[in-house]
């Protein structure tokens, strides 16, 4: 009789059909909970986020300089203020030949459209004006400023439900003031290795023909990853019975 191979005996399963397998055997998780927003790392979303606010709430500048009206003509134009973020004066409205100074994320005072940016500003000596030359008239509405809205817009969906919540989505929600997400429960998992030839690192004998269990160890820390826990069943060795009773105890 002819001697058949291992790939006559077994036959070989591409990775993507025994994920299909493995998938098709899941259920979609049932239970769900309230997450705070600062600890929903990893964990997967049970909704659509929806923005409750604009980002920027109001247009802020992105460059320090001044905020001026594009297209005042004027080349010397009188500093009638400051903004700074997180500390706006209500009452500074900028006109054509005046300007406020900004730094980088400060809002814009009402009447202002644009912001030159300091590097294209000279301050006039014993004066409260800067030279801005003709950069102001060329300068169009909205230069160096970040819209209302302009990252993120009230009412929009910014994150759907499935979603693997990354450190980039903490931010986000975070940013809109967002303090808890509904989210799914992370998944139990059972992680052991098969064989007489694998031994745990550190075990006090080891035949000479065995070798240290590594599969074990790195999916199960691959595995603690995305699980809520993950139970170590250790080692089924080649003995009748044995693979079906760590089966059946992990379920």
């Amino acid at each position: 009789m002819a001697y058949k191979t291992p790939a006559a005996l077994y036959k070989m399963v591409p990775v993507e059909e025994a994920l299909e397998t493995v998938l098709s055997e899941v259920t979609a998780p049932k239970d769900s909970f309230w997450c705070p927003a600062g600890i929903c790392f990893n964990h997967v979303l049970d909704e659509d986020v929806v923005a409750p606010l604009d980002i920027p709430d109001k247009p802020v500048s992105i460059v320090d300089g001044f905020a001026v009206v594009a297209g005042d003509p004027a080349k010397e134009i009188e500093i009638c203020g400051e903004s700074r973020a997180g500390h706006v004066d209500e009452k500074i409205v900028v006109e054509r030949g005046k300007c406020c100074y900004v730094t980088t994320g400060a809002a814009l005072p009402r009447g202002a459209d644009a912001v030159v940016m300091i590097e294209d500003t000279k301050k006039v000596e014993d004066t409260k004006k800067v030279e801005v030359g003709a950069n102001v008239l060329a300068m169009s509405a909205g230069e160096n400023v970040r819209q209302t809205g302009s990252d993120m817009a009230e009412g929009e969906c910014i994150l759907r439900k499935g979603k693997l919540l990354d450190g980039a989505d903490v931010a986000m929600l975070n940013s809109l003031g967002i303090s808890r997400v509904h989210v799914f429960g992370k998944p139990v998992c059972a992680v052991m290795s098969t064989g007489d030839e694998v031994v745990d690192a550190g075990a006090r004998e080891r035949g000479r023909h065995q070798i240290f269990d590594a599969n074990r160890p790195a999916l199960k820390a691959c595995a603690e990853r995305h699980c809520s826990s993950v139970v170590d069943l250790g080692i089924a060795g080649d003995t009748e019975g044995r693979l079906e009773t760590l089966v059946e105890e992990a379920l």
